[in-house]
Parts: C-alpha cells; structure tokens; sequence
C-alpha cells in the first residue's frame, strides 16, 4: 500500500481509505473512494462536521477524483451524516439500502414522534427518568450532525453498482441497523463491510425500533450468509482491513454467544430490566452517549434469548427477565452446526 497522506492510505487493490474524524467517542471512521477520473464511488461520508468533510474533500482533489456516486453502507450519523454536503459539493448521487433509506427519514426528519418512541422504550426497558432524559438529549445532538442528502436509489439484495470496470454486489445484512447493507466484489473477493465486521471490536446490536426485527437473530443470520460468500480481504467501517474474515466471524459470533451466557448468569438470582443488565454488563461509570448503547444491546440480547425461549419477559408497564432454560444448549456450537446444514 502507498501512504500518501496523512488523512488517507491508497491500497494496492486501488481501494483508498480515508480516515475521517468525527466529533464522537468513537474519534474516526472511515470512508473509501474507488474508481479513476471517468469514474469514482465514495462509499460512507462521517458526519456533518467541517473537520471530517474537508479530509474526505482533500483527499478526493489530491487524487483528482470527484465522485458521482455516493453509497452508505447505513444509517448511522458517523457514515451517513455528511452525504447531504458531499452530494452538492460533488453533484452526486446517494445511495442506500432500502430499509435504511426508509428509517434515516423517520428518524432525522420526524425528531419528535421519534423521541416519544425512544421514551418509551427506554421506561419500558427500566430506564430512569434521569436517563431517558440524557438519551433524547443525545440524540438530538446526534441529529445535528446529519446533513439530509436527496436519496437517488435505494438499494435491494443482489443489486449492482458499478464504477469503471468494477461490479459490486449489494449484500443486504441487517443486525447493526435494519437495513445495513456491505458491497461485495466478487471477482477479486473484496467486501466492504461497513459496520457489519470490525476489526477489534463486535459492533452495537441493539434493539431495534422497527417492529417485529430482531437485531441478535439477525446479526447472527448475516454474519453466517458473509462467511459462504468466500471473502478474501474486508474493508470496514472502523479499523485496519480485516484478512482473516471467516476467523473475525468466528470471534465476533463467540461474543456474542459469551454475553447472552454472561447475561444468564447475571438474571439467574433475580429478575432485572435491561437497563439493570446493562450496568452489570458495563458498569455504572459510562456517559449518556454510551449508556444508550449499553442499554439497547442488553435489551436485544434479552429479547433475542426470549425469542429462543431461553428467558420469558414478565411485567406489564416495565419489562424484567428471568431465565427458564439451562440445558446447556447456548453455545456458538449450536450456530457453526446451523451454518454447516445451510452450507449443503
């Protein structure tokens, strides 16, 4: 690979990544630009913030590349927030998975009706009223950093993109968002994952305002459908590239199966919401920004556990779980067996 800047590192494949700063914990993510001067794709944007737009822009200009299409692999604000700016800098067209495209409306555009959703979740859930108050406020500060693009197609299962004499596949994987979408070459085996596969870290599955998705279920379901695509080398959303895909699978799909043990033993004694779980997963020392994830991935795990009929929800206005089933039979075993009867 050629380092030929600070704010962007140029693969020998042609695939250049940019690390974007973003004004999250999360510091950076990255977006990637591929094609030539006839021809060029900006997959994912970071925020709306003049920092991360301008190391997307420059790095475009030294490469002499104005993109004209612009594809985000998902909704959220660190990969989503800037397309709107970069669409009119570039007159280009956005991109986005169908699902995603329908819920980035519903969420950035309809604040309030979303909020009253998220209260009540969060109540439901166990939240104090303290934090409940702290996650709308984060979220409208999330909100603030999304610059609405005109969506110019929305993007299904098995459809294309192409840029120069590259084709990617769109492979639809929801769990991290609902409609969460990776882009596949299939002729040189080069994914680019999004925030579907990390490098060190599992991404948030939390749960889901969508009615009727199970986020876990889902995550597990898609990571299976990567891992017989025979990918050779994944871009993400954060990180490095990843070399080893079908081994980082293996790890992420352990974790999880690890906490859904880890939560067992914490509900064991007795009944607790979500939101107790996540304190006892996390510890009580985390900000608002981060508790809002902490909460929504105890509640999918919970809900993804009662879904396989491992623990039952009790109570009517505020939901606690207890375990009902300890036959030994959680294990990620049970998920490479289910991988390998698909697989025939």
């Amino acid at each position: 690979m050629d380092v030929s800047s600070r704010s962007f590192v140029r693969h020998e494949d042609g695939i250049v990544a940019i690390a974007v700063p973003v004004p999250l914990p999360i510091v950076r993510s990255n977006a990637y630009l591929i094609g030539t001067k006839d021809s060029a794709m900006l997959v994912d944007c970071g925020t709306n913030w003049e920092k991360g737009l301008k190391a997307i822009q420059s790095a475009a200009d030294e490469l002499g590349l104005r993109p004209d299409t612009i594809v985000v692999t998902h909704l959220h604000v660190d990969h989503f927030g800037g397309s709107g700016a970069l669409q009119r800098a570039w007159d280009a067209r956005v991109m986005l998975g169908e699902e995603d495209a329908r819920e980035a409306a519903a969420f950035y555009r309809n604040g309030a009706e979303r909020n009253d959703v998220y209260r009540l979740m969060y109540l439901r859930n166990g939240a104090p009223l303290d934090g409940v108050a702290s996650t709308i406020s984060t979220v409208e500060g999330i909100r603030r950093l999304v610059d609405f693009p005109a969506i110019s197609r929305m993007l299904r299962d098995g459809d294309r993109v192409r840029v120069g004499d590259i084709e990617f596949e769109v492979v639809v994987t929801p769990g991290h968002s609902s409609g969460h979408i990776c882009l596949f070459d299939r002729r040189r085996g080069i994914l680019l994952s999004g925030d579907h596969l990390l490098p060190r870290i599992s991404p948030n599955v939390g749960l889901s305002m969508r009615e009727g998705f199970n986020p876990v279920a889902s995550y597990l379901a898609s990571l299976a459908r990567i891992a017989g695509l025979g990918v050779r080398l994944a871009y993400p959303g954060h990180g490095d590239p990843i070399s080893d895909v079908d081994g980082r699978i293996r790890e992420i799909v352990t974790h999880h199966y690890a906490r859904a043990a880890r939560i067992m033993d914490i509900i064991e004694e007795t009944p607790m919401t979500a939101w107790d779980v996540a304190l006892k997963l996390f510890g009580e020392g985390l900000d608002p920004f981060q508790m809002r994830f902490a909460m929504a991935e105890a509640a999918a795990h919970l809900e993804w556990l009662a879904a396989e009929g491992w623990v039952e929800a009790t109570g009517e206005e505020v939901l606690r779980y207890r375990p009902v089933r300890r036959d030994g039979g959680l294990s990620v075993e049970s998920w490479y067996s289910g991988l390998h009867r698909e697989s025939r």
